[in-house]
C-alpha cells in the first residue's frame, strides 16, 4: 500500500489534532535515532507493509498477558504496561521509590528534561523491542538506572547482557521456539529485575508479592 512519505503523515496528524483543538506543537523528531529528519521534512516515498505490521500486533498480544503477570507481582510503584511511540517497544517499569542520580540526557532526538523525569527514581525496566531501524532480529531487554556495581556479570536464568546495547537481552526467537515460552519470558523478566533490585538493595520484601491474575 502507498503510504505516501512521513512528511505527508505528519502533516495530516498536525491537521487532525488543530480540527479537534488539542495540542499540536511537539516534538517532531525521531527519538533515539542520531542524526535522523525531522517528521515534516522526511518527504521520501514509503510502502505501508500490511502483513508486517498485523504480525507485530500479534506479537504485542501475544506478549502482554506475561508484562501484565509480571507487573502484578509488584506492590511498590510501577507503571502500566505501554507502548513506547517514540521507540516502539512495549514496555514496563518497576520503581524502588528512591530518588536517584540525575541522568545525564543526550539521547537522540529526546529532550534532556523528559529523560531526566523518567529516570528521576531508580527503576528496574524491561521490555519488547521489534528492532527494525536497526539491523538486529527482534528481542526481549531488562536494564536497571542507575546500574548497580556487578549487574552485567550478574547471572540470570534466561538470556544474556549485551554490552552494546548495555541490558540483558533474549532474543524473541527463543521465545517463540521455546516448548513454554511464557515460562521462559517470565523467568527471564524476574531474575533480570531480581539481579537489579538484589544488587541495588531495593527492599523486595516490602515490594513484591504472589503474581494475581491482572
Amino acid at each position: 500500500m502507498n503510504a505516501g512519505s512521513i512528511a505527508a503523515l505528519h502533516h495530516r496528524l498536525v491537521d487532525m489534532l488543530e480540527r479537534h483543538g488539542l495540542p499540536s506543537s511537539f516534538n517532531g523528531r525521531p527519538n533515539e535515532i542520531a542524526d535522523a529528519l525531522p517528521f515534516a521534512e522526511d518527504r521520501a516515498h514509503r510502502e505501508y507493509d500490511r502483513d508486517s505490521a498485523s504480525r507485530f500486533r500479534e506479537a504485542l498480544a501475544a506478549v502482554l498477558p506475561e508484562f501484565a503477570r509480571f507487573r502484578a507481582g509488584f506492590t511498590g510503584k510501577a507503571s502500566p504496561v505501554h507502548f513506547w511511540w517514540g521507540s516502539f517497544d512495549l514496555a514496563v517499569t518497576r520503581f524502588s521509590g528512591r530518588a536517584a542520580p540525575q541522568h545525564p540526557g543526550g539521547v537522540p532526538g529526546l529532550p534532556d528534561r523528559i529523560t531526566r523525569e523518567a529516570y528521576s527514581q531508580e527503576v528496574s525496566s524491561a521490555g519488547f523491542w521489534a528492532a527494525g531501524v536497526a539491523p538486529v532480529e527482534p528481542f526481549f531487554y531488562s536494564y536497571a538506572y542507575p546500574e548497580p556495581d556487578g549487574f552485567r556479570s550478574r547471572a540470570i536464568s534466561s538470556g544474556r547482557y549485551d554490552e552494546g546495547y548495555g541490558e540483558f537481552v533474549l532474543p524473541y526467537a527463543d521465545v517463540r521456539a521455546s516448548s513454554d515460552p511464557d515460562r521462559l519470558l517470565g523467568e527471564f523478566l524476574q531474575s533480570s529485575y531480581a539481579a537489579a533490585a538484589d544488587l541495588a538493595k531495593w527492599d523486595r520484601q516490602a515490594l513484591e508479592r504472589e503474581p494475581v491474575a491482572p
